[in-house]
Protein backbone atom coordinates (compact mmCIF):
# COMPACT_ATOMS: atom_id res chain seq x y z
CA UNK A 1 0.00 0.00 0.00
CA UNK A 2 0.91 3.31 -1.38
CA UNK A 3 1.74 6.23 1.47
CA UNK A 4 -0.78 9.43 0.34
CA UNK A 5 0.24 11.60 3.16
CA UNK A 6 2.39 14.45 2.03
CA UNK A 7 4.00 15.48 5.11
CA UNK A 8 6.34 18.69 4.94
CA UNK A 9 9.12 18.13 7.95
CA UNK A 10 10.64 21.63 7.35
CA UNK A 11 8.48 24.13 5.56
CA UNK A 12 10.47 27.18 4.69
CA UNK A 13 10.28 29.83 7.20
CA UNK A 14 7.72 32.92 6.54
CA UNK A 15 9.20 36.43 5.04
CA UNK A 16 8.48 39.56 7.22
CA UNK A 17 6.18 40.19 4.30
CA UNK A 18 3.60 37.56 4.60
CA UNK A 19 3.51 37.51 8.41
CA UNK A 20 2.63 40.97 8.22
CA UNK A 21 -0.08 40.60 5.26
CA UNK A 22 -1.84 38.12 7.87
CA UNK A 23 -1.63 40.35 11.15
CA UNK A 24 -4.85 42.26 9.98
CA UNK A 25 -7.07 39.90 11.79
CA UNK A 26 -10.00 42.06 10.51
CA UNK A 27 -9.53 41.78 7.11
CA UNK A 28 -8.54 37.55 7.41
CA UNK A 29 -12.12 37.57 9.30
CA UNK A 30 -13.76 39.49 6.50
CA UNK A 31 -12.13 36.71 3.61
CA UNK A 32 -13.04 33.86 5.97
CA UNK A 33 -17.26 35.39 5.92
CA UNK A 34 -16.79 35.98 2.17
CA UNK A 35 -15.66 31.93 1.66
CA UNK A 36 -17.97 30.72 4.61
CA UNK A 37 -21.02 32.34 2.59
CA UNK A 38 -20.44 30.88 -1.22
CA UNK A 39 -21.27 27.70 -2.30
CA UNK A 40 -18.75 26.05 -4.54
CA UNK A 41 -21.50 24.30 -6.93
CA UNK A 42 -22.56 27.81 -8.52
CA UNK A 43 -20.79 30.63 -6.48
CA UNK A 44 -24.29 32.76 -5.32
CA UNK A 45 -24.70 34.02 -1.85
CA UNK A 46 -26.23 32.21 1.20
CA UNK A 47 -28.83 34.17 3.63
CA UNK A 48 -27.55 33.80 7.02
CA UNK A 49 -30.28 31.83 9.19
CA UNK A 50 -31.79 34.11 11.46
CA UNK A 51 -30.60 34.65 15.06
CA UNK A 52 -33.27 32.92 16.91
CA UNK A 53 -33.35 29.58 14.19
CA UNK A 54 -29.53 29.28 15.41
CA UNK A 55 -30.08 29.55 18.86
CA UNK A 56 -33.05 27.57 19.62
CA UNK A 57 -31.64 24.37 19.90
CA UNK A 58 -29.62 25.12 22.45
CA UNK A 59 -32.40 26.94 24.18
CA UNK A 60 -34.54 23.66 23.89
CA UNK A 61 -31.53 21.87 25.10
CA UNK A 62 -30.71 23.98 27.87
CA UNK A 63 -34.34 24.69 29.56
CA UNK A 64 -36.31 21.43 27.99
CA UNK A 65 -33.63 19.17 30.03
CA UNK A 66 -34.29 20.91 33.14
CA UNK A 67 -37.89 20.77 32.94
CA UNK A 68 -37.90 17.54 32.21
CA UNK A 69 -35.58 16.51 35.01
CA UNK A 70 -38.33 18.82 37.47
CA UNK A 71 -40.99 16.68 36.55
CA UNK A 72 -39.18 13.59 36.68
CA UNK A 73 -38.52 14.25 40.31
CA UNK A 74 -41.55 15.80 41.22
CA UNK A 75 -43.09 12.31 39.73
CA UNK A 76 -40.48 10.46 41.96
CA UNK A 77 -41.06 12.12 44.87
CA UNK A 78 -45.34 11.93 44.72
CA UNK A 79 -44.31 7.86 43.94
CA UNK A 80 -42.28 7.85 46.85
CA UNK A 81 -44.44 9.76 49.60
CA UNK A 82 -47.24 7.24 48.38
CA UNK A 83 -45.58 4.25 48.70
CA UNK A 84 -44.54 5.59 52.21
CA UNK A 85 -48.01 6.39 53.40
CA UNK A 86 -49.49 3.45 52.34
CA UNK A 87 -46.93 1.14 54.13
CA UNK A 88 -47.77 2.94 57.20
CA UNK A 89 -51.60 2.76 57.07
CA UNK A 90 -51.78 -0.15 57.89
CA UNK A 91 -50.11 0.21 61.44
CA UNK A 92 -51.11 3.98 61.95
CA UNK A 93 -54.48 5.15 62.43
CA UNK A 94 -55.72 7.69 60.04
CA UNK A 95 -55.35 10.43 61.95
CA UNK A 96 -51.77 9.99 63.00
CA UNK A 97 -50.65 9.45 59.71
CA UNK A 98 -49.99 13.39 59.22
CA UNK A 99 -48.36 13.81 62.30
CA UNK A 100 -46.19 10.84 61.49
CA UNK A 101 -44.97 12.27 57.94
CA UNK A 102 -44.16 15.94 59.19
CA UNK A 103 -41.54 14.96 61.51
CA UNK A 104 -39.79 12.12 60.10
CA UNK A 105 -36.31 13.30 58.65
CA UNK A 106 -36.46 12.88 54.74
CA UNK A 107 -32.13 11.79 54.95
CA UNK A 108 -31.36 11.19 58.53
CA UNK A 109 -27.52 10.95 57.57
CA UNK A 110 -27.58 14.64 56.84
CA UNK A 111 -28.96 15.75 60.36
CA UNK A 112 -27.11 18.63 61.99
CA UNK A 113 -25.29 17.18 65.04
CA UNK A 114 -26.87 18.42 68.54
CA UNK A 115 -24.89 20.48 70.73
CA UNK A 116 -24.16 20.24 74.73
CA UNK A 117 -24.61 23.28 77.24
CA UNK A 118 -25.19 22.48 80.64
CA UNK A 119 -26.67 24.91 83.24
CA UNK A 120 -25.00 24.96 86.16
CA UNK A 121 -27.85 25.78 88.77
CA UNK A 122 -31.23 25.68 87.27
CA UNK A 123 -32.58 27.38 90.13
CA UNK A 124 -30.89 30.63 89.41
CA UNK A 125 -30.53 30.65 85.46
CA UNK A 126 -28.02 31.32 83.60
CA UNK A 127 -27.39 32.69 79.83
CA UNK A 128 -25.87 30.06 77.81
CA UNK A 129 -24.01 30.82 74.77
CA UNK A 130 -23.54 28.00 71.55
CA UNK A 131 -20.61 28.07 69.85
CA UNK A 132 -22.07 29.91 66.67
CA UNK A 133 -22.42 33.23 69.21
CA UNK A 134 -26.40 32.15 69.71
CA UNK A 135 -27.27 32.49 73.07
CA UNK A 136 -29.78 30.52 75.27
CA UNK A 137 -31.09 32.62 78.14
CA UNK A 138 -32.88 30.24 80.85
CA UNK A 139 -35.09 31.87 83.51
CA UNK A 140 -34.86 31.00 86.77
CA UNK A 141 -36.65 27.03 87.42
CA UNK A 142 -37.37 26.61 84.38
CA UNK A 143 -37.06 23.20 84.58
CA UNK A 144 -39.52 20.93 86.11
CA UNK A 145 -39.43 17.21 86.34
CA UNK A 146 -42.02 14.40 85.49
CA UNK A 147 -43.80 15.42 88.72
CA UNK A 148 -44.17 19.15 87.95
CA UNK A 149 -41.59 20.31 90.96
CA UNK A 150 -38.63 22.67 89.80
CA UNK A 151 -35.07 21.24 89.26
CA UNK A 152 -32.28 21.93 91.05
CA UNK A 153 -28.64 22.17 90.14
CA UNK A 154 -26.96 21.77 87.30
CA UNK A 155 -29.07 20.86 84.11
CA UNK A 156 -27.51 19.00 80.64
CA UNK A 157 -29.10 21.09 77.47
CA UNK A 158 -28.76 19.40 74.22
CA UNK A 159 -29.55 22.09 71.37
CA UNK A 160 -28.84 22.49 67.48
CA UNK A 161 -29.80 25.13 65.12
CA UNK A 162 -31.83 25.25 62.10
CA UNK A 163 -30.40 28.95 59.90
CA UNK A 164 -32.28 28.39 57.15
CA UNK A 165 -35.22 26.06 55.51
CA UNK A 166 -33.28 23.55 54.07
CA UNK A 167 -31.97 22.88 57.65
CA UNK A 168 -35.46 22.54 59.04
CA UNK A 169 -36.81 20.29 55.93
CA UNK A 170 -33.36 17.58 56.25
CA UNK A 171 -34.34 17.29 60.02
CA UNK A 172 -37.94 16.70 59.64
CA UNK A 173 -39.24 20.23 60.90
CA UNK A 174 -42.71 20.52 59.54
CA UNK A 175 -43.44 23.00 57.83
CA UNK A 176 -46.95 24.22 59.57
CA UNK A 177 -48.21 25.45 62.80
CA UNK A 178 -51.36 23.81 62.20
CA UNK A 179 -53.77 23.30 58.84
CA UNK A 180 -54.00 26.86 58.36
CA UNK A 181 -50.20 28.37 59.65
CA UNK A 182 -47.60 28.05 57.61
CA UNK A 183 -44.31 28.80 58.98
CA UNK A 184 -42.48 32.22 57.58
CA UNK A 185 -39.06 31.91 58.96
CA UNK A 186 -36.65 30.24 61.31
CA UNK A 187 -37.20 32.37 64.47
CA UNK A 188 -41.04 30.99 64.57
CA UNK A 189 -39.60 27.63 65.62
Amino acid sequence: MKDKYNIKINPPELSSEQISKHQNFDALFAQFQDAAQTTPDDGSLKEPAPDNVRKFPAWMVKYGTGAFIAVAASLLLVFMLKQMVASVEGVVPAHQIDELLALQAPLSDFQLSFGNLTVQNAEEGETLEYHSGSKIIVPASAFVDEKGLPVKGKVDIQYREFNDHVDMFLAGVPKELDKHQNLQSVAMM
